[in-house]
């Protein structure tokens, strides 16, 4: 059970429960995309207040997560310093890592926030999102939630998914998934509670998951299975997804929000010429691995 402070029932409807909390809705046509541009707009200036005024979130939990932002496109940078005001509202968390990939920017710049639980990184080169895993270890968290830079943290659905976490370390969990190609809780897509082949947008870890991430990425570059900058920028969501003793789970903890840019040419990820290819190889690599792991 989240346990929240006392707030205005809209605004904490709307973040416990995503975009849906501001109960506009959207008709077809140009009125219909006029209702969601609007619907757009004041979600993104609720979750903003909500990072100020909005109550904190506790869980009746001892054990505590440690959440991780890799940003890598300044295009998203604009939002980075909410996210980080949202997750500080989460009384379980003990750390927000936000690890700056692209050297062009500082996050000292973008992020003003003094908290003694925050901290931030600047890559001295240009870095992909997979590297936030080996950032992540160096603290050694006992659990972990990585979270894309263009999906909006929503407090309580971060306490719901560590739950999911503590309650079944062996495996990693998420919001959002794939059974081989086809894409499940997609971001404006139904609600599902299933076992995937791979995790996307946010994931929930243990220590053990990212020991295992290392070993596998050790295995497949010292193999030459896949080049480490393949798996660093294209597929660290494979690897990491198949770190558990089982298959990855996702849940419904809320309907994602996530930045205009999530699906934009030359800034999201997965619109790179080659995409699907260069990941199955990574993904018929890693299952092989793991094949002889458990039959050893």
């Amino acid at each position: 059970m989240v346990e929240t402070g006392d707030s205005p029932e809209a605004v904490d409807t709307c973040f416990a429960h995503g975009e849906r909390g501001i109960g506009v809705a959207t008709d077809r046509g140009m009125l219909g995309r006029l209702g969601h541009r609007l619907r757009r707009r004041a979600f993104y200036r609720l979750w903003r207040i909500y990072g100020y005024v909005g109550p904190h979130v506790s869980l009746p939990l001892r054990e505590k997560v440690t959440v991780i932002i890799p940003s890598y496109s300044v295009e998203r940078l604009d939002f980075i310093e909410s996210n980080v005001r949202a997750l500080l509202k989460c009384d379980f968390v003990e750390r927000v890592i936000v690890s700056n990939h692209n050297p062009a920017t500082r996050i000292g710049a973008r992020v003003r926030i003094k908290d003694a639980r925050l901290v931030l990184l600047d890559q001295p080169v240009r870095r992909g999102c997979g590297w936030g895993w080996l950032v992540a270890s160096q603290f050694d968290p006992d659990y972990l939630i990585s979270i894309d830079d263009d999906l909006l943290a929503v407090p309580n659905q971060v306490a719901a998914l560590f739950q999911k976490l503590v309650a079944e370390p062996a495996i990693p969990h998420g919001r959002a998934g794939a059974v081989g190609s086809q894409y499940y809780q997609c971001p404006t897509g139904p609600s599902r509670e299933m076992e995937v082949d791979t995790l996307y947008i946010v994931y929930a870890v243990t220590r053990a998951h990212l020991r295992r991430y290392r070993e596998l990425l050790e295995a497949l570059t010292r193999g030459h299975y896949a080049s480490n900058d393949i798996i660093e920028y294209l597929a660290d969501d494979v690897l990491i997804s198949r770190a558990g003793s089982g298959r990855p789970k996702i849940h419904n903890v809320g309907r994602l929000f996530h930045l205009p840019t999530f699906d934009k040419p030359g800034v999201a990820t997965h619109r790179t010429p080659g995409f699907e290819e260069k990941r199955l190889h990574v993904r018929r690599a890693v299952d092989h691995l793991n094949s002889f792991r458990s039959v050893v």
